[in-house]
């Protein structure tokens, strides 16, 4: 009778066992992945937020048009494939804090978006697509590398909010001025060293931030024309408060301006210091 050997037989029962362990582990993976799936076409929310992920998933664009949000900041993604064109009913794209570089051309397919966000990634252009979003509301594009924007940006005309602070900007196109509906507008910490006439076209405009480029005055009818403009700020720019204050319309500017300031100290809003200032530095 041959002699068992005990040692091989116990080796043979552990790799049989570590082979359905893993067989059994990556079919819970796929059983996982399967349900996380379906749950977002369920819900239409797509939350991937500070997941690691160096790409989107594959199985992202397989929820086409059930898709309504798509939440993956704060990872290490490089690039935004073309399918992203799939996601027909897409809304909100958030993808602050990656490492983006570049948006394909099928961002233009994204007829129903409301909100892009992508402060904080390494933008240095955008597509002439994005003038086909012509629902898009929030375009937050703050912390990247863009030296200019694309003429096709005054198609956005349902734009409300626009951040490209803390970029490379040395100019803005003219056709800027054609985002009729732009409340906010955040353009500090450029290369700025003018306007385009265009922008005393924004008639809705609110808010407009300008800190810390290279002004060194600004469109004559701005004030007048932008009669619904109640806060500008100029910090770190070579345009004196006399200059500013000079301008037509600047009584009626600094009624608006005070009355905004009232307005938030009547609802208990905290103020700080240059919330109350003119938005100027003072000489």
């Amino acid at each position: 009778m041959g002699n068992v050997n005990v040692k091989d037989g116990l080796d043979s029962v552990g790799l049989s066992n570590l082979s359905l362990g893993n067989a059994a582990l990556g079919g819970g993976r796929a059983a996982a992945s399967a349900q996380r799936a379906a749950n977002w076409k369920a819900t239409g929310i797509i939350a991937l937020r500070d997941a690691h992920l160096k790409s989107i998933p594959e199985a992202v664009f397989d929820a086409g048009a059930a898709a309504r949000t798509v939440d993956a900041s704060n990872n290490k993604i490089v690039e935004i494939p073309e399918a992203i064109g799939r996601l027909t009913s897409l809304q909100r794209l958030v993808l602050p804090g990656n490492r983006i570089e570049r948006l394909p051309a099928s961002i233009g397919s994204l007829a129903s978006l409301k909100a892009l966000q992508l402060e904080n990634n390494r933008l240095t252009e955008l597509p002439n697509e994005i003038g086909s979003l012509s629902r898009l509301e929030r375009l937050t594009l703050a912390s990247n590398q863009l030296q200019h924007l694309p003429d096709s940006i005054g198609k956005l005309t349902a734009l409300v909010i626009l951040d490209i602070s803390s970029n490379c900007l040395s100019s803005l196109p003219s056709t800027l001025g054609s985002c009729s509906a732009l409340q906010e507008l955040s353009l500090q910490a450029n290369r700025l060293a003018g306007l385009p006439p265009s922008i005393v076209d924004l008639s809705d405009l609110r808010t407009l931030a300008l800190d810390n480029n290279r002004l060194t005055d600004l469109p004559a009818k701005l004030l007048v024309k932008c009669q619904r403009l109640h806060t500008a700020t100029l910090r770190g720019n070579a345009v004196t408060i006399e200059q500013f204050e000079q301008m037509e319309g600047y009584a009626d500017y600094e009624e608006r301006r005070k009355t905004k300031v009232d307005k938030r100290i009547a609802a208990n809003v905290m103020l700080n210091d240059q919330s109350l200032d003119i938005g100027i530095d003072r000489t």
